[in-house]
């Protein structure tokens, strides 16, 4: 288990984060932007003609996925599969069966990009104008071919002028706003077969360092972010792991865990 998953229950909570980024959606100049607030932050546009729709969180739960410290990423030029509908421009490398990933938090960015339908390929826009007579830049004129075939000229990749609009996810992991030990998760916020459990000694031996009752049944202070959270029951009540999605039968303290011996052997206890 990454220290994060306990420690960041929450990501963007002093301020909002976009978690969705719609290009396909650009150009409409008469449309308005709707404003949004969330919590006492400032309000924020959910459009802007240059760039597209938007969506925002604010201490909103991440998504968790097995990490082993190395991510798969789609560089400039890399062909894609042309039967993905999700492109995953990076995704974390791990598995239950690798003894090295942990369970990590991630805020997944998702969004609507441009690609070639030939090449398969990621498209770089120009969008800013290079001076008063460059007609190419999308902020200029609202033309993605134009914009395409320059911008796509200056990265030095191919270009066909087929192109289509797909979603793209791209994981980030949570390095930031961690939170001291009174405010991470509890343990029967992840395992609910701990919430009529006495302890956690299920699968801990007793130690005189730690109180597993009171560790396994502390409720989680959310009211840092009550101001910026429109249903703060609904996040402490939350089932914060999906053990299902993430390979398990079920809670581990009931259908066990993945390896079936602790790193630390019986000989090494004895010494």
């Amino acid at each position: 288990m990454s220290c994060n998953t306990c420690h960041s229950p929450v990501y963007a909570k002093c301020a909002p984060t976009k978690t969705w980024w719609d290009w396909s959606k650009a150009g409409d100049l008469k449309r308005e932007p709707k404003l949004e607030r969330l919590g006492n932050s400032e309000p924020l546009p959910d459009y802007a003609p240059q760039k597209g729709e938007f969506r925002w969180a604010r201490a909103s739960k991440p998504e968790y996925r097995w990490y082993d410290g190395y991510m798969e990423r789609i560089n400039m030029g890399d062909p894609t599969d042309p039967n993905d509908e999700v492109v995953k421009l990076t995704a974390p490398v791990g598995s239950i069966n690798n003894p090295k990933a942990l369970i990590t938090p991630f805020k997944i960015m998702k969004a609507i990009q441009a690609f070639d339908t030939r090449y398969n390929t990621l498209l770089i826009p120009h969008l800013f104008p290079y001076g008063p007579d460059d007609e190419t830049a999308y902020w200029k004129n609202y033309q993605w071919d134009k914009a395409f075939t320059t911008g796509m000229k200056a990265a030095g990749l191919p270009f066909s002028s087929n192109w289509t609009w797909k979603e793209t996810w791209t994981f980030w992991r949570l390095e930031h706003e961690v939170m001291p030990a009174k405010l991470a998760l509890s343990c029967k916020q992840c395992h609910p077969s701990l919430r009529e459990e006495r302890t956690c000694d299920r699968c801990h031996q007793d130690s005189r360092h730690v109180d597993f009752k009171k560790l396994a049944h502390k409720e989680t202070d959310f009211s840092f972010v009550a101001d910026k959270h429109e249903n703060i029951e609904a996040l402490k009540q939350s089932n914060y792991l999906n053990f299902e999605e993430l390979g398990y039968k079920g809670d581990p303290i009931i259908y066990g865990g993945r390896f079936k011996e602790l790193p630390l052997g019986r000989k090494d206890k004895e010494n």
